[in-house]
């Protein structure tokens, strides 16, 4: 304790003792965030942030987003220019030099929703076009973050934003507004170790280290120090005893540096009051995964990343309430509901795990429907290797049976959103499953591939506006065109390009025509769906502890974003909208892959959330899997409301740090 009170003294002659309030203060990847009631002009609390060391907050991901619009729970400031409705200040503004909309440090800001999720204010189902930046009325030109849906009096069928979602704002309007403060400790050059906020005793300090050897050591000597802005108990580096852990470094070399290769480290440092200098003790590589919101590290490390095994962990240890788990698993679980399982994974660990009697970890479950999501993935894994140009391209171009015909100029992406407006012919799903019945009440099987690339156009929906229309059929030409570009069956695809990245083992179903059913039926556990929605919660990101310990792309950032936006509307009164095979909710914060009985994987990125339900399924004997009469079956439940199940999961994770 002696060494402590030594360097403390020292550390005085640099600051004065004026203790900072910890009120409205919140911390989120490595940063420091201060909540401002008051309502001030845009250029008034950029001022206001830059004095105090800070700066208007700025949005780097749409999990940084998430995290912001959970602060705006108590904001009163309004804006007449912007439907009456609450807003808050965010550090951007319009560029009339360059005409473009800019972050404080000059980087430009994405106005293409698809491709960073869908940020600004889009309406109702976010189709097609984006609603917001309008500059409608001169002079709007300065960035807000809505804190309750706009217009004031707007409903789920008539919004132009929603809480989260950004809009352009008079720089007039007198705003709450967020400040920003770097923590994240920076070592570049091979020379300076900048530590924005080190707590210390009952003070916050920021200090400036200089890398030198001592003997056969590295070591750190200290060349400032001053008073930090940023509270107690609002950061993760501390000096305990004579040890200082620094969980998250960025190390730098600015002639090489590379945002996208950037390496970070966990540094242990040990003070020696003798010389007033650090000496490390450890450094260990961690993965560049960002963290999310409320996650009580500053980092992932190894053990919160899953490799073959699933770590296991409490509720609270995640930041999640055990209320909402309570709740979700209670709807669940109700008699009529024949849920056989559910999973939940926050943080990439499982928080929650119930099975139904006579089932376990170890019990395999039917997709169903919700293979279709797997299938938008490969189509983005194979964009990403150039085997398939876009999903702009024409089907055609591999579906060569359509080549001079009218079915020429459909789109990939036309069956990704299911509005390819091929015919539908009765229950597609019951035909494709098991074929055509005879009079005599046999089955004459049916060739999916067959089925789906012979149907003629339906002239209402082909001349109408609204054109998507579920089909079975239109995801089994995804999977023959993924068949085609790659000159393999998707199967075998999937097992090396998405399956074994992610340490998936699963059965894909045939039908009579040794055709796989792309859109339907994967055999796996309940465990192994969740890596599924993990990867898709972390923007197509995974670490693999098992080998390497590597990170890995395994399907494009771009991909997973624009594959999960709301981008067709269902109708007016549906919450949720369609995506390239998946559902996904009006707000844009969540999706989900849902299947036949509901057996279903919702995803919120934001939230680094996954939850898994799977029904009750049984086959109608032991014979093999055949699709006549013999095809798995999934109770259905009563009734399943996605939102009475997943919500209260959201809403526990969401309030755990409030």
């Amino acid at each position: 304790m002696k060494k402590i009170t030594v360097f403390f003294i020292f550390l005085l002659i640099f600051i004065n003792k004026d203790v900072y309030s910890n009120e409205n203060f919140y911390s989120f990847e490595g940063h420091v965030y201060e909540y401002v009631p008051e309502g001030m002009s845009w250029s008034e609390a950029l001022e206001f942030a830059l004095n105090k060391g800070g700066y208007l907050v700025e949005i780097n991901s749409f999990q940084e987003n998430i995290f912001i619009k959970n602060l705006l729970s108590d904001v009163e400031t309004t804006a007449s220019d912007g439907g009456e409705a609450k807003y808050s200040w965010l550090g951007g503004s319009f560029n009339q030099d360059t005409n473009l909309w800019e972050w404080n440090n000059g980087r430009e800001i994405q106005l293409n929703g698809q491709l960073d999720r869908p940020l600004w204010g889009n309406g109702p189902g976010f189709v097609n076009t984006i609603s917001e930046p309008d500059q409608s009325i001169e002079d709007q030109n300065c960035l807000s973050m809505g804190a309750e849906m706009w217009p004031k009096e707007s409903t789920e069928n008539n919004f132009l934003g929603k809480k989260g979602q950004w809009n352009d704002l008079l720089c007039t309007n007198l705003l709450s507004f967020i400040i920003e403060y770097n923590t994240e400790a920076i070592f570049s050059d091979n020379t300076f170790l900048e530590l924005p906020v080190v707590s210390i005793a009952d003070q916050s300090y920021k200090l400036l280290l200089q890398y030198h050897k001592c003997g056969l050591k590295d070591c750190f000597m200290i060349l400032s120090t001053s008073k930090s802005y940023i509270p107690l108990n609002k950061h993760i580096t501390s000096l305990n005893e004579n040890e200082l852990i620094i969980p998250r470094v960025r190390i730098e070399d600015n002639e090489t540096a590379n945002i996208n290769n950037v390496k970070f480290v966990e540094m242990t440092l040990t003070f020696d009051q003798e010389n007033f200098t650090f000496e490390k003790q450890s450094s260990v590589t961690i993965p560049s995964l960002n963290t999310y919101p409320g996650q009580t590290k500053s980092f992932l490390n190894t053990d919160d990343l899953v490799s073959s095994e699933w770590v296991l962990t409490t509720p609270n240890d995640v930041g999640i309430k055990q209320e909402g788990i309570d709740k979700a698993m209670d709807y669940a679980f109700k008699e009529d509901k024949n849920t056989r399982s559910v999973l939940i994974v926050k943080n990439g660990s499982v928080v929650a795990e119930r099975y139904s009697d006579g089932n376990d970890k170890d019990t395999i479950s039917t997709s169903w429907s919700t293979a279709k999501s797997f299938v938008s993935a490969l189509i983005g894994i194979a964009i990403d290797k150039n085997q398939i140009q876009s999903v702009d391209i024409p089907a055609s171009d591999f579906i060569t049976e359509w080549k001079n015909t009218d079915k020429s100029l459909l789109s990939i992406k036309d069956f990704l959103q299911m509005s390819s407006t091929l015919l539908e012919i009765g229950d597609d799903g019951l035909l494709m499953y098991v074929g055509f019945q005879s009079f005599d009440g046999s089955y004459i099987l049916l060739d999916n591939l067959e089925f789906s690339i012979n149907r003629v156009f339906n002239p209402v929906r082909k001349n109408g506006s609204y054109k998507w229309n579920y089909q079975n059929a239109d995801t089994q030409i995804l999977g023959e065109i993924i068949e085609r570009a790659s000159n393999e069956s998707i199967y075998s695809y999937a097992q090396k390009n998405l399956f074994s990245k992610i340490n998936i083992k699963a059965d894909w179903w045939k039908d009579g025509f040794n055709n796989y059913m792309a859109y339907c039926c994967l055999d796996m556990t309940s465990r192994d769906f969740a890596k599924f929605g993990l990867l898709f919660a972390r923007d197509g990101r995974w670490f693999d502890g098992d080998t390497n310990n590597s990170e890995q792309q395994i399907v494009s950032k771009e991909y997973v974003i624009e594959s999960t936006s709301p981008s067709v509307l269902i109708s007016q009164s549906f919450y949720l909208k369609y995506g390239y095979q998946w559902w996904v909710d009006t707000s844009g914060d969540w999706f989900v892959a849902l299947g036949y009985g509901s057996n279903n994987i919702y995803v919120h990125p934001g939230l680094d959330l996954v939850v898994v339900r799977n029904s009750e399924t049984e086959f109608n004997n032991d014979g093999p899997k055949e699709r006549t009469t013999n095809y798995k079956l999934s109770e259905l439940p009563k009734e399943w409301n996605h939102r009475e199940f997943f919500i209260p999961i959201i809403e526990s994770a969401e309030e755990f740090n409030q």
